[in-house]
């Protein structure tokens, strides 16, 4: 197996991710232009579901919901 091979086989859809969220979980993200911005822009699509989630990020870069509108 060569290396692209291998990575495709490692990853996974966004929705994906967000799915794998569940309640009590820590999320840790990478801080500043290695911010995964399509996940966090997600993230919120997890809050109807689960409870007690903590992200931990630094600098983000954008406004995004899941802190801004807490609901």
């Amino acid at each position: 197996m060569n290396w692209m091979e291998d990575y495709k086989r490692k990853t996974i859809e966004i929705a994906e991710a967000v799915a794998k969220i569940q309640s009590d979980n820590d999320v840790v993200v990478a801080m500043c232009a290695s911010e995964p911005q399509g996940c966090m822009e997600k993230f919120q699509e997890a809050a109807p579901r689960v409870e007690n989630v903590r992200v931990f990020s630094c600098l983000t870069l954008k406004p995004y919901d899941f802190f801004m509108k807490p609901e």
